[in-house]
């Protein structure tokens, strides 16, 4: 069983949409408040902000891959500094799925996953593979636990 995932489509589309409004509220809010004075320096950080949206969140997210196989769960990320975290599924104490409003629209979701208090956050999966991660999580866990009974 090894499986490869990755972030959807989607989640890159509506963060960088929500990004850009929100920098078009703020510069609005700020021309109104600062006077015309400061609207070439505002423009010019509008700009500058859009640009890094709509380039670094696409990037970020392409680099996002999950792998499972059948010991551990594997996330890679990073654009310039590469960063992977793995997860014995051994040792897996919980899991469970953040899902926000709309979020079969919009593709921002977030599987978690415990071990010993620490964390692995695998984000902006469908629902779908969300749910397959926990299907096989949940799979490992009830096998860990007739292991132990059997003992």
């Amino acid at each position: 069983m090894n499986k490869k995932y990755t972030p959807q489509r989607r989640a890159c589309i509506t963060l960088s949409l929500l990004a850009v409004v929100v920098s078009i509220v703020i510069f609005t809010a700020a021309s109104r408040i600062l006077g015309k004075q400061i609207m070439y320096f505002a423009a010019a950080i509008l700009l500058i902000a859009s640009i890094v949206f709509l380039i670094y969140i696409p990037l970020s997210l392409r680099k996002i891959c999950i792998y499972i196989n059948e010991d551990s769960v594997i996330l890679k990320s990073g654009i310039i500094i590469s960063n992977e975290r793995r997860i014995n599924l051994e040792v897996l104490e919980l899991a469970y799925i953040i899902k926000t409003p709309f979020s079969k629209y919009t593709g921002i979701n977030f599987t978690v996953l415990c071990v010993y208090g620490k964390r692995l956050i695998l984000p902006f999966l469908s629902t779908g593979d969300a749910e397959e991660i926990m299907n096989i999580v949940h799979i490992n866990i009830t096998s860990k636990k007739e292991k132990s009974h059997e003992t």
